[in-house]
């Protein structure tokens, strides 16, 4: 058995290191994580690693012989209360944040912390 959480892996090599009847399990964050709220900041955005989607992991595994037994996809929707646990949550994760400043963004917080608008998905 091999396991995998949130890292990334090479199909292939699951295969070759993978003994007959083993199993591969992950749990990943797709392309589209945070989509909602990256786009929020930045209108132009454009995920990292696009390609990085249940579709397409699902594909090359099958294309290499793999059975797959579940496949699910999940986008829960967040809330936040307070802006500094905004500011907190985009900063620890700048890949699908890349441009995020407080000065860079200010103008939308305000905005958002005024109208209570900010909900990711």
């Amino acid at each position: 058995m091999i396991t995998n959480s949130h890292a990334a892996f090479n199909p292939k090599l699951i295969k070759d290191k993978l003994k007959t009847g083993g199993y591969f399990i992950s749990q990943q964050v797709g392309a589209l994580n945070n989509y909602s709220l990256s786009h929020f900041f930045d209108s132009d955005y454009v995920p990292a690693y696009p390609d990085n989607t249940l579709l397409k992991t699902v594909a090359d595994f099958q294309n290499l012989g793999f059975e797959i037994l579940l496949a699910k996809e999940a986008q829960p929707s967040m809330t936040f209360f307070d802006i500094g646990a905004i500011i907190y949550y985009v900063s620890i994760i700048p890949w699908e944040f890349p441009d995020f400043s407080v000065d860079h963004c200010l103008s939308l917080l305000i905005t958002a912390y005024s109208t209570r608008s900010i909900n990711s998905k």
